[in-house]
């Protein structure tokens, strides 16, 4: 019984990725990757708004604000863990020999 249903998960496993291949060739999914360039670039209309409502005005729709824009030079702090520029010495390991030959490879 359990030899069968290792079979079973086996060939179920087997056929669904062979299926995967198959899609992967087929016409089942398009190529999108190059869409954003077969779209022709328009400009668009200007808002219009109702007669009714006022107009607003867009052309300031992102200001910055006015601040600082000079800060000082000095020390900023580091991301590195401590200890990360430490000298660690680090054993050489001989090289390996091969036990078929003897020798050193």
């Amino acid at each position: 019984m359990n030899y069968f249903l290792r079979l079973f998960f086996l060939v179920l496993l087997g056929g669904s990725l062979c299926a995967c291949s198959t899609l992967k060739n087929s016409q089942t999914f398009r190529n999108r990757t190059f869409d954003y360039e077969r779209q022709a670039v328009v400009n668009l209309p200007p808002l219009k708004t109702p007669s009714d409502l006022p107009t607003p005005d867009f052309s300031p729709a992102l200001q910055i604000p006015p601040g600082q824009n000079d800060y000082p030079t000095g020390h900023f702090p580091t991301m590195t863990p401590p200890g990360f520029n430490d000298n660690i010495p680090i054993p050489v390991l001989p090289p390996k020999s091969n036990a078929l030959t003897g020798s050193n490879s």
